[in-house]
Parts: structure tokens; sequence; C-alpha cells
């Protein structure tokens, strides 16, 4: 399942990260940084709230961070499963006088 592209359009790195998303898989990126140096991220990508960026859990970083599609220069879907788990809703019931709230 090897995606990679050397001068990567916004367009094709919106595609792989939606297809990380979807397959829970970890993409590589050749990001470049504020100061302009080129970095190499394994990122696990988790939403897509507009075209200008995603989110991702950064295992350089071990946390989240927001990587904009137009300073990817290179990207890759990987083989490698994502490990972050993402939080669990918890239903809980609660007895409240004469009522139960569930939330």
């Amino acid at each position: 399942m090897s995606t990679t592209n050397f001068s990567a359009s916004p367009e094709f790195v919106r595609d792989v990260v939606a297809a990380g998303i979807k397959h829970k898989k970890r993409i590589k990126i050749w990001y470049i940084d504020k100061q302009g140096k080129t970095e190499i991220r394994m990122v696990e990508p988790l939403e897509m709230p507009n075209e200008k960026n995603f989110t991702a859990w950064c295992l350089l970083r071990n946390n989240f961070r927001h990587f904009s599609y137009d300073r990817i220069m290179r990207v890759a879907l990987t083989d490698y499963d994502r490990t972050f788990v993402e939080e669990e809703k918890v239903q809980v019931e609660v007895q409240i006088g004469d009522q139960k709230v569930t939330g």
C-alpha cells in the first residue's frame, strides 16, 4: 500500500491523508517548517477539519499537531497501523432522586 509523491500537490496530500484516516495507517511526510527546513515526520492522521490542514498524532513530538497541506513536499502512505487510540465515549447513568439521567 505504498503511495509516494516527491513533489506533492495539496490535493494529492489530502488524498493520502484521507486514505490514512480511512485505513487507520500512519503516513510519512516531508514537511517544510516555519524556518524553511525540511523535517521528516511519521504521523497518524486523525481528522481533516478544513481544506488547509489536518490534525495528526506526531510520533516525533508525541503530541497532536496540525499540518498544512501546502507545506508538505512529499508524502507516503505506510503499511504501519495507527497506534493512537481515540478516547471512547463512556455511557453513564446516574440516579438523581426519582429520575435517571444518562449522558
